[in-house]
C-alpha cells in the first residue's frame, strides 16, 4: 500500500476550503455579469465571467441594499467579496 493519504469527498472539499478561505479575504474581482436569477430567497444568483472563464456568485438580500443601480445581465462590474467553499456541491 501507498503512504499517501487517502482522502474522503468531505475531507477533501474541508481542506480545499480551508485552503481558499484563508487565503483570500476580501478581494475584488471583474467581469459580465450573465444568468442571473433571484429566487424567492431575495438572494441575487449570477454567473461573473470574462473571456476565458467564470465563477458562480451570490449576493446575499441583506447585502443588496448597498447597491446604488440595478445588476443586468450583460453588465461589466467590479465585484468585492470574498471567495467560500459551499461544501455540499464542491462549489467555490
Amino acid at each position: 500500500m501507498s503512504s499517501r493519504p487517502i482522502y474522503t469527498v468531505s475531507q477533501l472539499t474541508l481542506e480545499i476550503k480551508g485552503l481558499l478561505e484563508g487565503h483570500f479575504a476580501y478581494l475584488w474581482v471583474e467581469g459580465e455579469i450573465s444568468n442571473m436569477r433571484l429566487p424567492s430567497s431575495g438572494h441575487l444568483y449570477f454567473t461573473l465571467k470574462d473571456e476565458q472563464s467564470q465563477v458562480r456568485t451570490v449576493l446575499f438580500r441583506s447585502s443588496q441594499r448597498h447597491l446604488k443601480f440595478t445588476l443586468q445581465n450583460g453588465m461589466q462590474v467590479i465585484c468585492r467579496g470574498r471567495v467560500g467553499v459551499y461544501e455540499p456541491r464542491g462549489e467555490y
